[in-house]
């Protein structure tokens, strides 16, 4: 990755190419991440509704969506900009799905980023996981899931000609540890959504003033995430529908304008 430095003609090429004329919005909003990155900010979502787009403090991400959509319409015009006029650029600007923070790498590692062959790496694991478990009830009881498939709403589901997406909710948790002699417990404040957040937390009020936090090394999944993976995608495979699986902060726009079930 490209030390992100000054990239400033790289920038204005983008910001005066025919992909990104009449694009005020979006052009505005590449010049406000690309400032932000330079200065090693990272970006969230009320970040960005506060500072570019003017919201007031009662901005809801779940209300309003206007940081998604401006994302995924200047991630859609990036990547139609680097398939035409800036097909011979060495180096692209790349905003990864999932992430508000702007990156500048060498033409061909934006598909290779560590963070995306993690989280790939995991999805992977977690699919063995739950076909191996599959196929363990299977030898038990090959009539399990049978009332899910009389359900009729799920019978709709089978019905629909839509790709089928299950997304896994894995929220912001945290390890609290007294001393290298502790494995801590683990907690979830819902003030806390980031590393940032979690850096300016006061942990005297969990336990005592003596405790440290620390980000947790493993996606967290509640068992009510899991339990019902093996059911629900044994009732698509009898019918041959694949599944995709992915982690809620992997989602992002196309995932909930209408493009899978």
């Amino acid at each position: 990755m490209e030390k992100f430095t000054d990239h400033s003609l790289l920038l204005d090429k983008i910001l005066n190419s025919q992909t990104f004329a009449n694009k005020e919005v979006q052009k505005s909003l590449l010049a406000f991440l690309y400032t932000s990155a330079k200065e090693g900010k990272s970006l969230r979502e009320i970040n960005i509704a506060l500072d570019f787009f003017k919201r007031d403090n009662t901005f809801q991400p779940g209300e309003d969506t206007i940081v998604r959509v401006s994302i995924y319409k200047l991630r859609a015009l990036l990547e139609r900009y680097y398939e035409h006029e800036g097909t011979n650029d060495e180096l692209v600007f790349d905003l990864p799905k999932g992430s508000y923070s702007l990156r500048v790498v060498r033409k061909g590692e934006e598909k290779s980023s560590p963070v995306r062959k993690n989280k790939k790496l995991r999805i992977v694991w977690l699919i063995l996981l739950v076909s191996v478990i599959i196929n363990l009830l299977f030898l038990f009881n090959r009539d399990w899931g049978s009332g899910i498939k009389r359900n009729p709403v799920w019978a709709d589901y089978l019905k629909s000609e839509l790709p089928v997406c299950i997304t896994l909710g894995d929220p912001f948790f945290f390890r609290a540890i007294q001393d290298s002699t502790d494995e801590g417990i683990v907690i979830r404040d819902i003030s806390i959504n980031s590393p940032e957040d979690l850096q300016k937390i006061d942990m005297g009020k969990y336990l005592n003033s003596s405790m440290k936090t620390g980000m947790l090394d493993y996606p967290y999944f509640s068992a009510n995430n899991i339990r019902p993976l093996p059911d629900i995608i044994s009732v698509f495979a009898k019918a041959g529908i694949d599944v995709r699986l992915q982690t809620l902060s992997e989602a992002n726009i196309e995932d909930v304008t209408g493009s899978a079930r």
